[in-house]
């Protein structure tokens, strides 16, 4: 007798659910460490990106430093000392420093303008003390201004740690820090000393 062609269904089993469990079990660790190096991935880019920003940032600073006092003369370099103005002592660091550059020449002598000054000013929440006062991952920060001779301070840079400018023969060494701040209360930094070797006497 012919049989009707349709299956009994011996030997066929179905998906049983401990299966489904194992395959979804399997899916979910699969995606799981995708994520996980996706966010690995995207914080070591975010990390990249502010390293370059806090370099990108001090050389900029530091390249307005250089520009500003490149045509400076040596003998037109004061400090703050203690019975007003005064000359630097070579190989002595200071935070504040007044010079003047060049603005022209006759046959006799060199022309400079209006004397002007780089000061660095601590943030008022802060102190000079090494710690962080105002609990936002960095240490006795301030900015760096630059002011005219009226008394207009212009603020070139601001989250600097460090900030030092020293005479060194003809050159005028500048040492600078800055950071940007990140969560958790850390900071990221970045430091570059430059020497300026001023063009005038």
């Amino acid at each position: 007798m012919a049989k009707d062609g349709r299956s009994s269904g011996k030997g066929c089993r179905g998906t049983t659910f401990v299966e489904v469990l194992a395959a979804l079990t399997t899916f979910m660790s699969l995606a799981l460490v995708i994520l996980g190096v996706e966010r690995s991935a995207l914080r070591g880019i975010r990390e990249s990106d502010r390293a370059g920003e806090v370099v990108e940032r001090t050389n900029r600073v530091a390249d307005r430093i250089d520009r500003e006092v490149r045509t400076a003369a040596i003998s037109r370099l004061q400090v703050q000392g203690g019975l007003g103005l005064e000359p630097p002592v070579e190989g002595t660091d200071y935070s504040e420093m007044q010079f003047q550059r060049a603005t022209g020449f006759t046959t006799t002598t060199v022309l400079y303008g209006n004397p002007f000054t780089l000061r660095f000013t601590m943030e008022a929440a802060e102190a000079a003390n090494g710690t962080d006062d105002d609990a936002d991952g960095m240490v006795d920060e301030g900015s760096i201004f630059l002011v005219d001779s009226t008394g207009m301070a212009a603020e070139i840079a601001r989250g600097v740690t460090e900030f030092a400018m020293r005479l060194e023969g003809r050159a005028l060494v500048v040492t600078l820090e800055s950071r940007i701040p990140e969560l958790g209360g850390n900071s990221r930094a970045h430091r570059v000393v430059r020497t300026i070797r001023l063009r005038n006497n």
